[in-house]
This record gives C-alpha cells, sequence and structure tokens, in this order.
C-alpha cells in the first residue's frame, strides 16, 4: 500500500502540489492526533520553499486578514507558519492566551489554514500511512477539516490501513460514513496479494528460467507470503 502510494507522490509533488505524509506506528496511537498537526505543520515548511517572496507576501496578507487577532492560535498549532514571513512573529505574539488545545479550535483553524494555502495550481496532497493506529481524536478532526465544502480548499486525501488489523468497530469505519455523510467524494482501493501466475513470472525473471521450471517453487513462495510482493522479493 505505500509503494503504491510513493509511485505517484514524485509525479504530484512536482506538478506543483504540496505533498505532506505521516506515517503512524503502535507506540504513536496516543499521539496520533498530534501526529497529524504535525504534518501540517510540515506544510508551511514546503510552503516557504517553494513559493516566492511576493506569492508568500500575499499568503501572509490572507491569513491576516482572516484570522486576525486570533493569528496566535494559529502560531500555537502550526508554528512553522512563522516561517512564511518574519513579521508574523510580531503579528501572532500573545502570550496571554490560553496554550490549551481544543479539538473544535484545531479543526476549524486548520479548516481557514487550508483554505489560504491551497489552491487549483497548489493543491495539498496529504498521505497518512497505517491508519489501523489512529485514534478516534484524530479521526474527527480530519473528518472536520476535508468536509470543508463550505471553504475553497483543494486538499486531497490518501489514507491507507492494513485490513488484517482493524476490527469492525475500528473508528477508520466511522470516519469514512461521516464523510460520505457531508458529500465528500470517497474511493476505497483493496490491494490483494498477487496470484501464482504474476508470482511465477517474477521468480522467473528473477532466476532466469523459464516459467514451467520454477512453478514449483512459485506455489511454496506464494503459500508463505500470500502473494505480499515485498515478500516474495
Amino acid at each position: 500500500k505505500t509503494k503504491l502510494v510513493e509511485s505517484v507522490v514524485d509525479f504530484v509533488d512536482s506538478s506543483g502540489a504540496y505533498v505532506i505524509q505521516q506515517k503512524f506506528g503502535q507506540i504513536s496511537q496516543d499521539q496520533s492526533m498530534a501526529a497529524v498537526i504535525s504534518a501540517f505543520n510540515d506544510l508551511c515548511s514546503l510552503i516557504s520553499r517553494k513559493r516566492t517572496p511576493e506569492e508568500l507576501n500575499a499568503i501572509v496578507c490572507d491569513l491576516t486578514a482572516l484570522f486576525g487577532a486570533q493569528l496566535s492560535s494559529l502560531a500555537r498549532i502550526l508554528p512553522n507558519v512563522m516561517l512564511l514571513n518574519p513579521e508574523l512573529n510580531a503579528l501572532a505574539n500573545d502570550e496571554g492566551q490560553s496554550t490549551e488545545i481544543n479539538l473544535n479550535r484545531v479543526s476549524f483553524t486548520l479548516q481557514l489554514f487550508i483554505r489560504v494555502v491551497s489552491s487549483r495550481e497548489h493543491p495539498v496532497l496529504l498521505f497518512l500511512d497505517d491508519l489501523q493506529w489512529v485514534g478516534n481524536a484524530s479521526f474527527d478532526m480530519l473528518a472536520e477539516v476535508l468536509s470543508d465544502i463550505k471553504g475553497s480548499s483543494c486538499l486531497y486525501f490518501i489514507g491507507s490501513y492494513r485490513s488484517n488489523e482493524v476490527a469492525m468497530d475500528h473508528p477508520i469505519f466511522k470516519f469514512m460514513a461521516s464523510l460520505e455523510a457531508c458529500n465528500v467524494s470517497l474511493s476505497r482501493i483493496r490491494l490483494d496479494g498477487m496470484g501464482i501466475e504474476d508470482v511465477n513470472q517474477m521468480i522467473s525473471d528473477a532466476l532466469g528460467t523459464v516459467p514451467r521450471i520454477c512453478r514449483p517453487l512459485s506455489r511454496i513462495v506464494l503459500q508463505r507470503t500470500e502473494g505480499n510482493p515485498l515478500f516474495v522479493l
């Protein structure tokens, strides 16, 4: 699943889009929300490197006009936003406000941010890998951001997970259902293992022998790997 997505990332990145990604692990399950926010924080760094000074000034003006006095909230959630323009340090400097992170506030702040920085010329591709380790709060936040149908954001989301590691009550299914309820276009792709003919062709090519000779070996490999191409290799 990861290799499939990564095979198109370079093409998307070179087309003018911003590609941000995050991979989850078992030990980070409780911190999955922070990991998602970190991906958006990385987006600020990408924008600062890819856009011209004139474009960055325009983005900063739009952010300032949209957030107003709440610009400090954006800076606390996404510290790298300061990379867009040094003047944001003075505008967002408000130490008197609470540093408590509220889920609804974070979701709404990310919505507004994506509306400003994404466009048809510069869409955002968010790829989150191994969603089986993501918690309810993170899915709720993602659903809010992705279902921003009232905004003008150009955000494309790809999420992958191991189907054999999620039960029917896993929050990922509630997440997908909530997106569909908000009329968000959603596609599902199931990746199964290779069949015997594909495995045999791969082994035949690797060994430099005719497929008929290596078919007994291919059956053993298929049995042990369930057709996973990485395990076959």
